[in-house]
């Protein structure tokens, strides 16, 4: 999984400075941003800071560039200021042992809180050594060495493989009632080693819509206890993201903070079940280095879904978009609107989503001149398919049906584009998965997918996958950051065949451990295959809402090579004819 998941990993996101921005790209920023590709969190309490991660002074005399960023600089900032606070304390008092989660409990606390910015972005802020150095003497002289304890909260997190996580995640909060209560379990880990134990927790939370219905509560030696929360849902009306930390405070005259509770919903937005199934946000506007986020709940039957974001008249924009699916993972980074160069317009659809709350993030461009000032838009589409028949010489018919309530022609087309074989195949210990293949003359493209459950992914700290050449070289590569990744060749050979190896290189937490996994390998042909899509002899089709209809294919059996295990595949494209945009791509099978 991710290891700066883990309760005993120390994670960091990171920041661009206005000062670094400006000297080494030419930014100019408005404040200190966290930069786009800093992981945020959601189940789980993470990150704990943020810290500085552009620079130009650590990187190495090997690297053919000089200005780099990334986590990986930023962690080694939020080490070095845990390393000064070592040194000081073993200097101002001699002999003293710092345990690491007390540390990291005090770098934590003195963060500096960052305007713009939620609990899942910044974790508790930006990173302070001045104030952390203050706050380790203070403790120290508190005594809070010997009385330091640390604690295991979990809650209710549904899209976790075991619904529960360190933090309360709704993902779609629109179903909460204002009677519905959730609880966080908290369990002392006994860090002091001790049987007997007491102590009394007074209970703060920093958000008004989320209302803890104890004030104090108490644990007594391992036993745990529980806190409720109820939402004022009065104040989470607008949809957005809600985010509220509850502190557990030691109920005595330090007032030593000892836990906390994390909670998160989200309230999406929902499009009408009438009209045209869209949403609109007009004339919006996001700084250079900053995020807008929009939540959106995928409407039922929907196969199709076009974002379009485009310039506000007359005004400044570079901007782009990136679409989060609801497991937090990345389904597209849209290219930018930069009106400086006179693209003023980007849209893309996509098709077959899987049900949930996405996310899409309009991103003010760190190099943006000014303020981005823009227009959005999200489109669905319903049109579904009601059989699952494998297309052949004698079944040749497919049923659809639009979904939702509009009327609308279409024109179809559809093309045979290749074939695909799915491999099941399991990966153990520190053993590689190689597996041979061609790349023929008539093709243009093979596409690998790799995909593990969540409870096998988890079981990785890394996993690397690549292709060599026929001389051992490697030619493309990638890792997963997410249960599922894919990796592309194009045939750039002349030859009649190109003999290429598909490699996996897992990196298991645990050595014994052992993972199954599905890997499709798509073939695509170089040549172009039509296919014949009609509804009573024409082209032209008439969708109604919910009424069926026949779709009859027709296509001539290519002369290309076909392994005997594989599955050859095609589209049908329904393009609209009054917008002249396709609005859903149908994937077929087909058996020869």
């Amino acid at each position: 999984g991710l290891p700066s998941a883990s309760y005993s990993v120390f994670s960091s996101g990171a920041i661009l400075t206005q000062e670094v921005g400006r000297d080494l790209y030419g930014a100019t920023l408005n404040k200190d941003i966290i930069l786009y590709f800093s992981s945020r969190g959601g189940e789980v309490r993470k990150p704990d800071v943020c810290s500085p991660g552009a620079c130009t002074s650590t990187v190495p005399n090997w690297e053919n560039w000089d200005r780099f960023w990334g986590t990986s600089m930023a962690a080694p900032y939020s080490a070095g200021v845990m390393s000064l606070l070592l040194s000081a304390a073993s200097k101002e008092y001699p002999g003293i042992k710092i345990p690491s989660q007390l540390l990291y409990k005090i770098v934590r606390e003195s963060a500096t809180h960052m305007e713009d910015y939620n609990h899942l972005d910044q974790g508790h802020g930006y990173i302070n050594a001045v104030s952390a150095l203050n706050l380790l003497r203070k403790y120290i002289d508190q005594g809070e060495v010997k009385k330091f304890e640390t604690y295991n909260v979990l809650s209710t997190t549904p899209n976790f493989p075991n619904g529960r996580a360190s933090n309360l995640y709704l993902r779609n909060g629109l179903f909460l009632q204002k009677e519905d209560t959730y609880s966080f379990k908290i369990t002392r880990n006994n860090f002091q080693k001790t049987d007997k134990f007491y102590r009394a927790y007074r209970l703060e939370c920093d958000s008004d819509w989320l209302l803890p219905i104890q004030k104090k509560t108490y644990i007594r030696n391992d036993q745990p206890t529980y806190v409720s929360v109820k939402f004022d849902l009065d104040k989470m009306k607008e949809p957005g993201l809600y985010t509220a930390r509850i502190t557990g405070f030691r109920d005595d005259k330090n007032n030593f903070p000892e836990f906390e509770m994390l909670a998160v919903v989200v309230m999406p937005y929902r499009v009408c079940s009438e009209g045209d199934r869209s949403l609109t946000w007009e004339s919006k506007a996001v700084e250079q280095g900053l995020v807008d986020r929009y939540f959106i709940e995928l409407p039922a039957g929907q196969t199709g879904m076009k974002i379009d974001l485009s310039a506000v008249k007359k005004k400044y924009a570079r901007a782009r978009f990136r679409l989060v699916d609801p497991d937090g993972k990345d389904v597209d980074l849209s290219p930018q609107i930069n009106t400086v160069d006179a693209k003023r317009e980007i849209e893309n659809t996509y098709y077959d989503l899987k049900p949930g709350v996405y996310e899409l993030i309009v991103e003010g461009h760190y190099l943006a001149k000014d303020t981005s000032h823009y227009n959005l838009s999200v489109q669905f589409y319903g049109i579904n398919r009601l059989d699952n028949t494998t297309i052949d010489s004698e079944n040749n018919k497919i049923e659809i049906v639009n979904l939702f309530n509009k009327v609308d022609d279409y024109a179809m087309k559809g093309s045979l584009l290749g074939y695909e074989i799915n491999h099941q195949a399991t990966i153990q210990g520190s053993e590689k998965f190689r597996m041979p293949f061609v790349l023929r003359k008539g093709e243009s493209l093979k596409e690998f997918k790799l995909e593990f459950s969540k409870e096998d992914y988890n079981k990785f700290t890394d996993l690397a996958f690549m292709i060599y050449d026929s001389e051992g070289y490697v030619i493309e590569k990638s890792a997963l950051s997410y249960r599922t990744g894919s990796l592309k060749l194009y045939n750039i050979s002349s030859e009649d065949s190109t003999e290429y190896i598909f490699e996996i290189v897992p990196g298991f937490a645990h050595e014994s451990s052992l993972a199954d996994f599905t890997l499709t390998e798509k073939t695509h042909f170089r040549s172009n295959y039509d296919l014949d899509v009609v509804h009573n002899r024409k082209s032209i089709i008439t969708l109604y809402p919910s009424l069926p209809k026949t779709v009859e294919l027709y296509y001539e059996i290519p002369n290309e090579y076909l392994p005997t295990d594989s599955q050859p595949i095609g589209k049908i494209f329904f393009e609209s004819t009054s917008t002249k945009e396709i609005e859903y791509e149908l994937p077929i099978q087909f058996k020869f």
